[in-house]
């Protein structure tokens, strides 16, 4: 699948329809019922829950440097608050999603220690 992807997590219904206001890209919100799916087939798939996750993410998938930095700005001018942002790697899109979570939770208290 080559489509631009947006996994997000944590969005109350009229922030994900905020979010959807970004041009060209398929939005699939990631539910406590996709957690234990892998990735790829989550992106294969879609959604099969209704109990949205805690955590506020937002994971891109197939998105160039630029359009990265396009939908960060995008986002930033929308004045929610601020999500985990991260990119799904050829390495990630295989892990199960509550692993690649958790490893983002993890990664997130590491750079907010350092500060």
């Amino acid at each position: 699948m080559d489509n631009k992807l947006l996994l997000i997590g944590g969005f109350l219904g009229e922030e994900v329809e905020l979010i959807k206001g970004y041009s060209d890209v398929e939005i699939l919100t990631i539910c406590d019922e996709d957690t234990d799916c892998v990735v790829k087939e989550f992106i294969d798939k879609g959604s099969s829950g209704v109990s949205p996750i805690d955590l506020r993410v937002i994971l891109l998938h197939n998105f160039q440097r630029e359009e990265i930095f396009n939908f960060i700005n995008f986002y930033k001018s929308l004045k929610l608050p601020k999500p985990i942002f991260a990119m799904i790697t050829e390495h990630s899109i295989n892990w199960k999603i509550k692993d690649l979570l958790y490893h983002l939770v993890q990664e997130e208290k590491e750079i907010r220690g350092r500060g």
